[in-house]
């Protein structure tokens, strides 16, 4: 086990930094070659296919990796279990498009959804391989699948950009990138689905995974529900900012986050009946997740205006308060995502449930507020003023759970929230340096801000980083070279 998760983090490291630098890239180019409507339409047809996509599915993923007993029939009857029901998915979305389209008034979105709704049964297929491919910890093989579909689809997507295809392009890339991620899946899991079918108990993975489908549909509709909204009421243009400021946001810390998630859930699967080994590697994961994550988030915050000066140029401005209102939002999601892996461990599913249809039920409401007091940013607010809230019940139960007192928890994550706040007067102190709005005042204020953030996080970390240096100097031995075989031993 220790071996495969070092080569899991070595390559699951590199190959989400590089897609990290890819995809950021890719979306500052291509933004220049689309307008704010092109992301409304393609966030709205996401969201669409996305809420679908998690029904269909029917939980079978994470019921495979928390039920380590299945036998072949039992997986077979799982692939066509998702199969079927991606296909009636399919032909629902496919008949549902146009009302979709005069709900939202969004002509090209008809279109669009019917295009974009093949990922359901392209999705679906790799459920089972993936799943298998993810509860033996070969997150090698995972990274190589994507690293591969990414070397596909961004350039596919800058090309097509450019040639004028507008929304089309990025349709393009969801459609071609996901076409590749499902052949290589099943080509590397070695897995192909048979005919002996053998149905799931309904009382252990059967239910488990409806109890996991319900919480994911649960956070799928509330996590859009924002998309929904703004959809409505403000227009394609505010919503098309909105979006792209939430991807910008979230885009660095996000691939941090999923690379600790993408580990720590089969890792939390496989450690589910030692409650010390469980504690002390959820401890170390929320550590050193929040060390790297909530610095860079408020970076990004007080940076906000050069960097989108500078990268996106002056049409795209206006979403620079969005950015910044969504941030906390940001920083609190960073360190939730690693919650409900613990709790599914502890098979704690009806819990999660339980939590995501509060949430359901309550960030709707909250969003429609602040739509109405504030369009965008007021959507934004809500998210960073209300969602903390319920992270920190979920803390909380998660702390129960694992036996860890709160105490514990909060002397693990105060110091990176402290180097957060030390980075604002860093910002501060740039902008009285380099004051004006070219571009030679912009790049110096960002490469100040840049230099003075990075010493601010070296002597907080020599300071009181204690434990966080002998994680980070764990995971730069990982990072610098993959883990070599475990040595085999000869019979005596």
């Amino acid at each position: 086990m220790t071996h495969r998760l070092a080569n899991s983090l070595f390559w699951t490291a590199w190959s989400r930094g590089v897609l990290q630098g890819l995809s950021l890239v890719s979306t500052l180019v291509v933004a220049r070659f689309l307008s704010p409507g092109d992301y409304a339409v393609m966030a709205l047809a996401t969201l669409c296919v996305s809420v679908l996509m998690t029904i269909v599915g029917l939980g079978m993923g994470s019921a495979i990796i928390q039920y380590r007993d299945l036998d072949r029939s039992q997986l077979n009857f799982c692939f066509w279990l998702t199969i079927g029901a991606s296909v009636v998915g399919y032909l629902l979305l496919y008949a549902l498009a146009p009302a979709i389209s005069r709900w939202f008034e969004q002509p090209p979105l008809t279109g669009v959804v019917r295009v974009l709704a093949l990922l359901l049964p392209l999705a679906t297929a790799r459920t089972v391989p993936d799943a298998l491919l993810r509860k033996d910890l070969a997150l090698d093989r995972v990274s190589q699948i994507e690293m591969a579909a990414a070397t596909f689809a961004i350039p596919l997507v800058f090309f097509l950009a450019l040639a004028g295809a507008g929304v089309w392009a990025l349709v393009a890339g969801l459609l071609v990138a996901s076409f590749i991620q499902t052949l290589m899946t099943m080509r590397l899991a070695r897995w192909v689905a048979g005919f002996r079918l053998a149905p799931l108990h309904p009382s252990g993975a059967f239910s488990f995974g409806l109890a996991s489908v319900g919480t994911q549909l649960c956070w799928q509709v509330y996590d859009q529900a924002d998309t929904i909204i703004l959809g409505k009421m403000v227009g394609g243009t505010a919503l098309g900012l909105y979006a792209l400021a939430k991807q910008l946001a979230s885009m660095p810390t996000e691939k941090i986050s999923t690379v600790a998630t993408l580990i720590t859930s089969p890792v939390m699967a496989q450690l589910q009946s030692d409650l010390p080994a469980l504690r002390n590697h959820f401890l170390r994961t929320i550590r050193l997740t929040g060390w790297l994550t909530v610095p860079l988030t408020v970076g990004i915050a007080v940076a906000a205006h050069d960097l989108v000066s500078l990268a996106l140029g002056p049409k795209w401005l206006p979403l620079v308060p969005i950015l910044q209102a969504v941030s906390p939002y940001v920083a609190f999601r960073s360190l939730a995502v690693l919650l409900p892996p613990a709790l599914l461990a502890r098979r704690r599913a009806g819990l999660l449930l339980r939590y995501n249809f509060a949430l359901l039920a309550i960030m709707p409401l909250v969003f429609y507020t602040g739509a109405v007091l504030a369009g965008s940013v007021g959507v934004a607010s809500a998210w960073s003023f209300v969602y903390p809230v319920f992270v920190l019940f979920l803390a909380w139960e998660t702390t129960r759970e694992l036996a860890i007192s709160r105490l514990t928890l909060a002397a693990t994550l105060w110091p990176p929230l402290l180097i957060g706040l030390l980075i604002i007067p860093c910002a501060a102190v740039a902008h009285l340096v380099a004051s004006g709005d070219d571009t030679t005042a912009t790049t110096a204020r960002l490469v100040l801000l840049s230099l003075t953030a990075t010493i601010t996080y070296g002597l907080s970390l020599l300071a009181f980083g204690s434990s966080v240096r002998a994680d980070l100097r764990a995971l730069l031995s990982s990072l610098l070279r993959p883990a070599p075989p475990p040595p085999v031993l000869s019979p005596r």
